[in-house]
């Protein structure tokens, strides 16, 4: 985060899973061996235990991070996240008043947002905290989902025009993710998401740069998208 703020992206996209003792740890992966070595997963563990972990990744190495010490980091430096609640079957069946509780407040005051793939985190979010922005991840575009939520994070590769008409239409907003190519920018960018998720911010800021300051850019984009069939063919299978 700290490297990833020095390039002011409006939110730092993240994850969270519950812990043993009912914390909240920062990781994306299920099992905790692939970046420490320790073949457990957060929920086996407290949180006591997983902060003593090293993770090692791409050449760097840290110790596994808490929620509350990497939302404190965020919060001192005005950078917004959109955090990921991951849910297992092993989660507390109470796990989303928990995550309330402790962290209602926080987020509504800096203004953080909330997305999930599991709908029932969605679903009693919207009912417990209406005022928490929350957004339901989609991985593939099947239909238009009537929800509460306030987002769509949408799997990019079947985003289409369509499901952007729909979400105009139902004022929703949409985030696609993850948009690491510069064939995947150019065509999102056409699209005109609310969001977009990358890897790649410095590429993602130079595309948008370009996009809506350079016409002959923009023009050479419109012929792009408009002739080759690699666009058609997905708004016909995500409309189907």
């Amino acid at each position: 985060m700290a490297a990833t703020i020095k390039e002011h992206p409006d939110f730092i996209e993240m994850d969270i899973h519950e812990t043993k003792d009912h914390q909240f740890v920062v990781m994306h992966d299920e099992n905790l061996k692939n970046l420490t070595g320790v073949n457990k997963a957060p929920y086996q563990l407290t949180l006591s235990q997983i902060t003593k972990l090293v993770a090692h990744e791409n050449g760097h190495a840290a110790h596994v991070v808490s929620f509350d010490d990497y939302l404190a980091y965020a919060n001192k430096h005005h950078q917004k996240l959109l955090i990921e609640v991951k849910t297992t079957p092993h989660d507390s069946k109470d796990v989303v008043d928990i995550f309330l509780k402790k962290y209602k407040k926080n987020i509504l005051k800096h203004h953080h947002e909330v997305h999930s793939l599991d709908y029932n985190v969605v679903k009693q979010i919207k009912a417990k905290a209406p005022k928490i922005f929350v957004s339901y991840i989609l991985p593939y575009n099947f239909t238009y989902p009537q929800t509460s939520a306030n987002a769509y994070s949408m799997e990019q590769s079947t985003l289409n025009d369509s499901f952007i008409v729909d979400s105009l239409f139902n004022q929703q907003k949409v985030y696609a993710w993850t948009v690491n190519t510069d064939s995947e920018m150019d065509r999102i960018l056409w699209l005109n998401t609310d969001g977009i998720i990358t890897d790649n911010l410095s590429a993602l800021d130079s595309k948008i740069n370009d996009f809506y300051h350079d016409p002959s850019y923009a023009d050479m984009l419109f012929n792009y998208i408009t002739v080759i069939p690699y666009s058609n063919s997905i708004t016909s299978e995500a409309s189907v």
